[in-house]
């Protein structure tokens, strides 16, 4: 697994119930596991038999001061858990049961991010708690290997399988050019005819895509009328490209059609009169997106 260099290691806390031999040997080669194959500060009770620790209060200690805490459920934990548990029995498991609870009432946030639910092979999905099974990450471990801990790994160092991509750039998302643009005269005509049908029309089921293509009429109207207000040409020689505009021009007969394309998306904005001849060739280019803004730029030049 691969890990930054000099990045602080996680440290893990491993809560768990001492139900059976086989079971805390189970817990150990996990523990051991996530120290020598992941990298991770891994603490267990088992660790520290000798420490003449205060097990009463060590588990509530260790899930205060790491950065996660990983519980091993099986059932002996999930009684434990639930208080189901004979009188006297398990009592290092229910103190450590207890402190992840409270850490749930004080900080949510924190006990999601902190608390993650380990099943190991020996266990099954049926062990957790239904309080767990809602709230926490889940990791069903089926071998105690780097292939196995992977997902683990990931989670307590940081590391996605799939980061995020940067975002690219906006893209030049051009207006379709609207069926039957041809001047504004037909569009002033087409206008009337929504109107009349708005004001003759007192079913509301249709009249909410009537009201839509009115919309998009006016607005097509408002676009002819700037392109009204640019000046017009008063004799038949070549286009009078403004030198500010040349360079875009220019780019229109680029071989790269991505060229073409932004080169007619920058135009959008600057239409006028002498950018028809311009323009009048592009509606046969090979690209399809750069022909329908061709058929956009030309129907509303050609009415102006």
């Amino acid at each position: 697994m691969h890990r930054s260099e000099g990045q602080e290691r996680p440290t893990a806390f491993i809560s768990y119930a001492q139900s059976s031999k086989p079971w805390q040997r189970e817990v150990l080669r996990f523990t051991t596991a996530l120290r020598t194959l992941g990298g991770v500060d891994a603490e267990l009770d088992l660790f520290h038999s000798a420490d003449h620790q205060q097990w009463m209060t060590f588990g509530s200690r260790l899930i205060a001061d790491s950065e996660f805490t990983l519980v091993a459920v099986d059932t002996a934990f999930r009684r434990r858990w639930l208080g189901e548990e004979e009188t006297g029995v398990g009592a290092g498991a229910a103190w450590e049961a207890a402190a992840v609870k409270a850490l749930f009432e004080k900080d949510q946030k924190e006990f999601v991010r902190k608390v993650k639910v380990v099943v190991l092979p020996s266990a099954g999905v049926g062990d957790i708690p239904d309080e767990l099974r809602g709230f926490c990450e889940r990791f069903e471990i089926t071998s105690l290997d780097e292939q196995g801990l992977e997902p683990l790994l990931r989670s307590l160092w940081g590391k996605p399988a799939y980061p995020k991509p940067p975002l690219g750039e906006i893209p030049t998302l051009p207006p379709r050019a609207i069926e039957g643009l041809e001047n504004e005269g037909s569009l002033e005509l087409q206008r009337e005819q929504v109107e009349e049908s708005l004001a003759r029309d007192d079913e509301p089921r249709g009249r909410g895509d009537l009201k839509r293509k009115l919309a998009a009429i006016e607005m097509s109207l408002d676009a002819l009328s700037e392109t009204h207000k640019q000046p017009r040409r008063n004799d038949a020689s070549e286009p009078v490209i403004p030198d500010h505009l040349r360079p875009l021009v220019d780019a229109l007969e680029d071989p790269d059609a991505m060229v073409r394309f932004n080169a007619m998306a920058a135009l959008g904005d600057r239409l006028g009169p002498d950018l028809l001849p311009v323009v009048e060739p592009l509606l046969k280019d090979g690209d399809s997106y750069i022909r329908q803004m061709a058929v956009e730029y030309y129907a509303a030049l050609a009415g102006s």
